[in-house]
């Protein structure tokens, strides 16, 4: 078995198989043989020195700062093969003088036991550093799986 790796900028996207590398439009590919998905990177041109748009094919990280407040908006699916961005980017925010960290849940559609881990790291770091972290509440049925798992009333969502 085969690893190719990618690195660009700070991001680094890693999968199994041939890849194969496009740079028309800026797009970035690396699919994993025999497999459904694909992962993908796309830099946006128009995008502003406070914002960074990842696109990880099921899932979008738009990472924006306004003022005080820094918004990490997440679309899509959090899973295994896409949490490890998250973190980085979660942990590239808490590195800001941001007073606030606010992790937009609006548009997920899933999350499995990763993405729970994830946020619940990510509070715990918050409340050791001022609890900065502030989540807006997801979609039913990633809400659901939040209050299976028994975390939905221990996480800092806003109302």
């Amino acid at each position: 078995m085969r690893w190719d790796s990618l690195r660009r900028g700070r991001t680094h996207l890693r999968t199994e198989g041939t890849s194969r590398r496009d740079q028309r439009g800026g797009l970035w590919t690396h699919a994993k043989t025999n497999a459904c998905y694909q992962l993908t990177e796309r830099s946006i041109p128009e995008q502003s020195p406070a914002e960074r748009i990842i696109d990880l094919g099921q899932l979008t990280v738009r990472s924006e700062r306004d003022g005080d407040v820094h918004t990490i908006a997440l679309s899509g699916e959090i899973d295994l093969s896409n949490a490890g961005e998250i973190e980085r980017e979660l942990v590239h925010a808490e590195a800001t003088d941001a007073r606030t960290i606010l992790v937009d849940l609006t548009e997920l559609t899933f999350m499995d036991s990763t993405g729970i881990r994830l946020l619940i790291a990510a509070d715990a770091r918050s409340r050791a550093n001022s609890c900065r972290l502030s989540l807006t509440r997801p979609p039913a049925a990633v809400a659901r799986v939040l209050c299976i798992a028994g975390v939905d009333e221990l996480l800092p969502f806003r109302d």
